[in-house]
């Protein structure tokens, strides 16, 4: 029994006197500099300007401005016979298509 107690003791100081589990700031310092380019990367971001571009009119405005593409397709006949849909499909005006995506890209890329 009492090489028993000797053997606990033993194993006792063995693992409060191990050098491996000394406490080290490393961690702690890891978190802190994580903690730090977070809050940096934050502020930068929050502290950006972005440019607000006005036009002078509202959105309601906008919507109730009259636009010639959109009372020409009003127009357009409703039926699904083959021969009024392709007269349909020539009366349209698709031309001025590719210049509005284009405006959309100038605008987009100010």
């Amino acid at each position: 029994m009492n090489e028993q107690n000797t053997n606990i003791n033993n194993d006792m100081n063995k693992e409060s006197s191990n050098p491996n589990k000394e406490n080290s700031p490393g961690p702690a310092i890891g978190i802190i500099i994580v903690i730090l380019v977070i809050i940096l990367g934050g502020w930068y971001f929050l502290s950006q300007k972005t440019e607000v571009v006005d036009d002078g009119m509202t959105g309601d405005e906008i919507r109730q401005e009259q636009d010639d593409v959109t009372l020409d397709l009003g127009t357009q006949g409703s039926t699904d016979k083959v021969s009024d849909i392709e007269e349909d499909l020539a009366n349209t005006n698709l031309d001025d298509l590719n210049a509005d995506l284009e405006n959309i890209d100038t605008e987009l890329n100010f």
